[in-house]
């Protein structure tokens, strides 16, 4: 999915956070997380879409696929989430 991709901006970022998210987790009993309520992660996607809008924008300008790799970067924190 990811190997056609140039790692520029999100995508560095979207790997750090993956990385950081395992790496904090590992030996962490699976009881001491939570998960944000539905109405919580709708407030941050909210929150976050004028930034990833902007992203896409200046990607797209670059000639990068930006909608695309915001996508797979979104579905990558979806596979890679705990529980």
């Amino acid at each position: 999915m990811l190997e056609h991709y140039r790692p520029v901006g999100m995508m560095n970022m979207t790997r750090g956070l993956v990385a950081l998210n395992i790496a904090a987790r590992e030996g962490v009993p699976k009881e001491n997380y939570f998960d944000l309520s539905p109405e919580d992660k709708a407030k941050l996607v909210e929150s976050f879409q004028p930034m990833w809008d902007k992203w896409v924008e200046d990607m797209n300008a670059l000639g990068y696929p930006a909608q695309s790799i915001l996508d797979d970067a979104v579905s990558l924190m979806e596979a890679y989430r705990y529980g």
